[in-house]
């Protein structure tokens, strides 16, 4: 009898030590081709909260490779970024193709401070950052803005144009999408900018996939340019993450 006891007690014991384990916050992590994701037991928690824009965008050290494809062209190229955090902001850098940088406002939303074209070489920034990713995305959202916009040549840092941002955020139905990193249920955003540069008129229209806990996952752009109406430019193309993982924060050297 006394036998008996004790096992029931001791068994009882090792349930509560297994308890207090996961009380503490332990998140098992899994490993999928390289590509470090949060675990389903983390995926349900966001799911029993409200969402945040920092769900959908993680504002975390990464790396990874996007496929990006011209969708006129029918090419095809593979772009590695890594997102990096300087001070208050975070920026995105794909190599040899952009630069983005962010900022989150008081409320929590996530917006676009400035963007750097890498092919173009020239700069732009904005002067009240334009909003990426309301701080609720969850549900109906439209928001929209105005800002003056600053275009600056990249190396020189020399002003090209100076002109307005008119922007327009909206939601769009979730989708289940298939990528090279498997199927995601994501959440989609449209943003539409007009930019006035004087003499030129550029249109641009992204539509964003994130999904929570992973980023972006696919995004679709349309970009056309008007100079005095009279001459257009306009690309179209695709980009699908298709590797991702974590990226250790660097620490500075001691002086």
């Amino acid at each position: 009898m006394k036998r008996s006891r004790r096992a029931a007690v001791s068994s009882a014991a090792r349930r509560r030590g297994r308890g207090s384990a996961l009380a503490k916050g332990a998140v098992p992590i899994v490993l999928l081709a390289g590509v470090v994701f949060p675990s389903t037991g983390a995926r349900a928690e966001t799911r029993e909260r409200e969402l945040t824009a920092r769900d959908l965008m993680p504002l975390e050290a990464r790396r990874g490779v996007f496929r990006v494809r011209d969708r006129r062209a029918e090419k095809e190229r593979r772009v590695p970024f890594v997102m990096r955090r300087t001070k208050s902001r975070w920026v995105l850098t794909k190599k040899d193709w952009a630069r983005h940088t962010f900022v989150t406002d008081e409320g929590g939303a996530i917006r676009i401070a400035r963007e750097s074209d890498f092919r173009e070489g020239l700069v732009i920034g904005y002067a009240d950052p334009v909003m990426l990713l309301p701080a609720r995305p969850d549900g109906a959202v439209e928001r929209s803005g105005e800002t003056r916009v600053t275009l600056r040549y990249l190396e020189s840092g020399r002003i090209k144009d100076r002109g307005t941002c008119r922007w327009r955020l909206r939601s769009l139905e979730p989708r289940r999408i298939e990528t090279a990193l498997g199927a995601f249920e994501t959440h989609r955003f449209a943003l539409e900018r007009e930019i006035d540069l004087g003499i030129t008129h550029v249109n641009i229209e992204v539509v964003f996939a994130y999904a929570p806990g992973v980023g972006q996952v696919h995004a679709e752009v349309t970009r056309k340019a008007e100079a005095l109406w009279l001459f257009g430019d306009e690309a179209a193309w695709t980009a699908e993450l298709v590797e991702r993982a974590a990226e250790p924060e660097r620490t500075r050297p001691a002086r």
